[in-house]
C-alpha cells in the first residue's frame, strides 16, 4: 500500500488530501494504512484496486513514463473537460482502467497525434471520444 501511495503523490503529483479524496478515505486512515495498521476495505478497497490496475496499464500501454504522465495532464479540448488525472482525483480511477484497458498498446506507443479525449460530463459520467 505504501508504493501506491508514493506512487500517487510522487508521478501522478496528488497531495494527500487529494489522494484520500480518490480513495474515498480521509488523510488520517491513509497514514494508518501506510504503517500497516489498517488495510482498505469495501469500496475503498475497490478504489485502491483500481488505482493499482491503472499503474499497471499505464506501464502496459505507454512506452515510456513521460507519455503516460502526458497523457494523464492532458486536458482534452473540449469545454467543461478534465484530465484523466482530475478524474483520479474524482475518484474515477476504474473508468480510467476501462479506457486504458481497451487501447491495444501495440500500435499506440506514441499518443501525440491521436488519443482518446476523456472527461466527465456535468452529471459526472464519463465520455470517452477517439478522433
Amino acid at each position: 500500500m505504501s508504493a501506491l501511495l508514493a506512487w500517487a503523490q510522487t508521478t501522478l503529483s496528488l497531495s494527500p488530501t487529494e489522494i484520500a479524496r480518490a480513495l474515498r478515505a480521509t488523510v488520517p486512515t491513509l497514514r494508518r494504512w501506510q504503517r500497516d495498521e489498517t488495510s482498505p476495505r469495501g469500496e475503498q478497497l475497490e478504489q485502491c484496486n483500481a488505482l493499482y490496475a491503472l499503474r499497471a496499464l499505464l506501464n502496459t500501454v505507454f512506452a515510456a513514463p513521460d507519455r503516460a504522465i502526458r497523457w494523464l495532464t492532458t486536458t482534452p479540448g473540449l469545454a467543461g473537460s478534465t484530465s484523466p488525472r482530475d478524474m483520479i482525483r474524482a475518484g474515477a480511477s476504474a473508468e480510467l482502467v476501462w479506457v486504458l484497458s481497451t487501447i491495444d498498446p501495440d500500435p499506440f506507443y506514441d499518443f501525440t497525434q491521436e488519443r482518446p479525449e476523456v472527461w466527465l460530463d456535468d452529471d459526472e459520467s464519463i465520455v470517452v471520444r477517439w478522433p
